[in-house]
């Protein structure tokens, strides 16, 4: 009769040279650190040529290659612009259609319509799961810039340009008159 050893090196229940690892030596272990996309900038980009110039939609780059159908849900980006009727200012929604360039890491919001922003406005990018925008490995977007995966990014359109802020990440924009074409 085998001893408990002999039987359970070839039971087939474990392999050869203890838990955890193959035949062959130690079973490797994944050491590629869990990296949470975030909002690297964004900027309001301009549309058409000479006096048809005018603010056509806001970029947004990302540090992390994401899922196409993340990038492109449109329930991911409420974007608003404040408007007043000459005593009220209220937030109004503008409606975007959306163009992900995956080699740039790059989302276009491109609105309809003339929208000058010229009292502001608000956008918030969805990181919450289950369908905020997430990587290709499956990790949600920190947009409060934290280390925190799952998180909302609030950017906020003043006149003049775009500012970004979550928690002491901040960045200013080029205005939307500006000379720069994308």
């Amino acid at each position: 009769m085998k001893s408990s050893e002999e039987l359970s090196d070839d039971s087939g229940c474990e392999p050869k040279g203890g838990a955890g690892q193959s035949p062959a030596g130690p079973v490797p272990i994944s050491s590629d650190p869990v990296i949470a996309p975030t909002i690297l900038a964004a900027e309001i980009f301009n549309t058409g040529f000479g006096s048809n110039r005018k603010p056509g939609g806001i970029a947004i780059f990302v540090s992390e290659d994401l899922t196409a159908l993340s990038a492109i849900d449109s329930a991911n980006y409420k974007l608003t612009e404040l408007q007043s009727d000459g005593t009220t200012i209220t937030a109004r929604p503008v409606s975007v259609f959306l163009n992900y360039q995956s080699p740039l890491r790059t989302i276009e919001l491109v609105w309809a319509g003339k929208h000058a922003f010229a009292l502001g406005g608000h956008l918030t990018v969805s990181g919450t799961p289950p369908s905020g925008l997430s990587s290709l490995k499956g990790v949600f977007l920190d947009g409060a810039h934290n280390g925190t995966p799952g998180t909302d990014a609030n950017l906020s359109i003043l006149p003049g340009g775009v500012r970004s802020w979550s928690n002491d990440h901040r960045a200013e924009l080029p205005p939307p008159n500006s000379n720069s074409l994308r």
